[in-house]
């Protein structure tokens, strides 16, 4: 598996499905993947053949949170930042996948 296929999108029968699709980390989210959702959240909603949006995960997990492995080699503790610009948010809190699915027309389903 590539970093470019961690989010994967289908439209089929008027339902798109998202699928986080790292089922060797049990899907735990990497900033590359939280910046796939969200483009995979809005070309969903903009795609005039989905009428509904199933969000899941591949595998036994749906999501087992932060990927703590993604954050190997960082010389800062995890959660304590400092002013620097080299620990900014890697993408725009707008883009944010939480903010993306509020701002959605489509509906939403969570398949746990």
């Amino acid at each position: 598996m590539t970093k470019e296929d961690e989010v994967l999108l289908e439209i089929e029968d008027h339902i798109a499905t998202i699928t986080l699709n790292a089922p060797g980390r049990m899907n735990t989210i990497s900033g590359q993947m939280l910046t796939q959702l969200s483009q995979r959240l809005l070309e969903a909603d903009s795609n005039p053949e989905a009428r509904v949006i199933i969000l899941t995960g591949a595998g036994r997990a749906f999501c087992a949170g932060l990927d703590l492995g993604s954050q190997a080699g960082k010389t800062e503790s995890l959660g304590v930042l400092d002013n620097t610009e080299a620990n900014m948010v890697e993408f725009d809190i707008r883009d944010a996948p939480p903010i993306v699915l509020h701002n959605l027309d489509t509906p939403v389903i969570c398949a746990l």
